[in-house]
């Protein structure tokens, strides 16, 4: 365990009523992934509120609405959700969150907080862009943060930061000192549809 961070991971599967998935997927998922299977009504007007009620208690209630409505050709729901808080192990200090201006892809500029440390990190330089680890708690949980070189687009440095080139990059960090801005920021992530996602694996 760590004492700096709490990760919630939980699966659910939820086929219409009436909707019989294989036998075979279904134990599948009970048995590595420890997915719950709730056969649900989707004409029924709580449906919506009980799919939601269930992200939120995964989510430590972050997630509280993910779905608005069942559309009426829905067979099923796929559900993974992860809840992650993590303290970090070189804390931001909170005098030293200014606004300031963030440069955005297309030129422009956006005032934000943006916070500040100087600390050791682990740290290399790409071809045409920085990478820095930051560590939460006791270092078993990192964010890796990318920025690309001025003038250099977002998606020409994920192009190519395949799963061999980021590990490599990775085992090649070196202990730095690191003058860090960063703005504060809010993670949320959702799919939807799965069609293309499950077409293309």
């Amino acid at each position: 365990g760590d004492s700096g961070v709490k990760i919630n991971i939980a699966n659910s599967i939820w086929p219409r009523l009436g909707f019989n998935p294989k036998e075979d997927f279904v134990d599948i998922n009970k048995k590595y992934y420890s997915s719950e299977v709730n056969e649900l009504d989707f004409s029924d007007p709580g449906a919506v509120d009980t799919i939601n009620g269930w992200i939120g208690d995964a989510t430590e209630e972050k997630i509280k609405k993910m779905l608005t409505e069942i559309p009426p050709d829905a067979v099923m729901y796929l559900i993974n959700a992860i809840y992650f808080k993590g303290d970090w192990s070189y804390p931001f200090d909170e005098e030293s969150t200014f606004e300031e201006d963030f440069n955005l892809e297309d030129g422009s500029k956006k005032s934000v907080p943006m916070m500040h440390i100087i600390e050791h990190f682990d740290y290399i330089t790409g071809e045409n862009f920085g990478m820095v680890r930051l560590p939460y708690g006791d270092e078993k949980f990192s964010m890796y943060i990318v920025l690309p070189n001025e003038g250099v687009a977002v998606d020409g440095i994920i192009g190519f930061l395949d799963n061999y080139y980021y590990d490599n990059l990775r085992n090649s960090m070196v202990d730095t000192e690191v003058r860090l801005a960063m703005p504060k920021y809010k993670m949320e992530y959702g799919v939807k549809l799965l069609n293309d996602v499950l077409t293309d694996l």
